[in-house]
């Protein structure tokens, strides 16, 4: 329990923190329109920063784990500051203490989980609060990475690239050509094609984690959060394939770099961290029946949907996509039989 909840910052006071990501003196910053250092100033009531040349608005947001997202800003460094005091927060408890839906919490704890220190994604201050100096920039393999609002759409072009090439016949200039922008300009963010590789796989999955929050009821059971969950493993569309696709690249290119050997097995452990999430939460409101621990339950999940998901992905004859669901949901109805059901505390929203 966390007592007292951090205050809430305001968004301007967010957004002027985030700024300073993209602004060295907090009045300049580069102008992709401009194509130079410009001064900028905020937008009147709003949380993003226009160029005083050429009015581009740029926002703070960007690039960071909160881009995209319609929660407030001040909800957002609410949650930081919670998940830093307790790393196995649980969303029960964010959505508790937060005041925001089940949905809400879970989507946050996952985006914020999926940017470990090290790793590949600006992590806006995950555990700074506003007022004070913003951490050291994150840090990529042999790179440096920072908020950028062309990050986005490197990672877009570079998924594109990849699925449709293979990561062995990707180039840089493939990559800059797919997102529009040169291949100094990718190279500016990262040195190596094996750094563009994790990074495009950490933005699919945050894509799709996004997406699936957005899709769900906030207010349905947990054993339907699984076995969604469990669905959107099993590519089915477009951006479920490039994900999977990505995953098996970086499988592959693992196998003969040992050193991304620990950034692949942490995507694995984030994944079965979720799920075992999920799973304690049906637990919790007593929809499951099972003595096993929730991460050994976990566990097995992801061991068989490992199993499952390339045979999808590779088209097999045997192992079409709707005989692989039942298959995973038989695992479900085995692993976590229907207990007595009991009404999910109101949470506000």
């Amino acid at each position: 329990m966390f007592s007292p909840v951090p205050r809430r910052p305001s968004e301007q006071t967010c957004a002027a923190w985030l700024w300073r990501r993209l602004s060295d003196d907090g009045r300049h910053a580069y102008c992709p329109r401009c194509g130079a250092d410009r001064p900028f100033r905020l937008r009147r009531g709003d949380i993003r920063y226009a160029c005083r040349v050429c009015e581009m608005a740029l926002d703070p947001r960007a690039g960071t784990a909160f881009e995209g997202s319609r929660t407030p800003l001040g909800t957002w460094f609410v949650a930081t500051a919670m998940l830093r005091e307790d790393p196995q927060l649980t969303p029960t408890a964010l959505a508790a203490e937060a005041g925001v839906s089940y949905a809400t919490s879970w989507r946050m704890l996952r985006r914020l989980r999926e940017l470990p220190a090290g790793a590949f994604e600006l992590r806006a201050g995950l555990g700074d609060e506003p007022g004070r100096e913003p951490s050291t920039r994150v840090s990529l393999p042999s790179d440096d990475l920072i908020a950028d609002p062309k990050l986005t759409s490197i990672l877009r072009g570079a998924a594109t690239a990849i699925v449709a090439r293979g990561f062995a016949e990707t180039r840089i200039s493939d990559i800059a050509d797919e997102a529009g922008v040169s291949a100094a300009t990718v190279l500016h963010h990262f040195r190596t094609r094996e750094a563009v590789l994790l990074a495009a796989l950490r933005w699919a999955g945050a894509v799709a984690t996004m997406q699936l929050s957005e899709e769900l009821d906030p207010d349905a059971s947990a054993r339907d959060w699984l076995r969604k969950s469990v669905g959107s493993i099993l590519p089915a569309d477009e951006e479920q394939r490039a994900e999977a696709v990505l995953q098996l690249e970086c499988w592959n290119v693992a196998l003969h770099e040992p050193e991304l050997v620990v950034h692949t097995e942490d995507i694995a452990r984030r994944w079965r961290a979720t799920l075992a999430e999920l799973v304690q939460h049906g637990i919790d409101r007593g929809e499951f029946s099972t003595a096993a621990p929730a991460a050994d339950v976990a566990d097995l999940i992801a061991a068989a949907l490992n199993g499952l998901w390339p045979k999808v992905l590779l088209g097999f004859e045997d192992y079409p996509r709707e005989r692989c669901i039942e298959l995973a949901e038989t695992l479900l109805d085995t692993l976590l039989p229907a207990g007595a059901a009991r009404a999910a505390p109101p949470v506000a929203r």
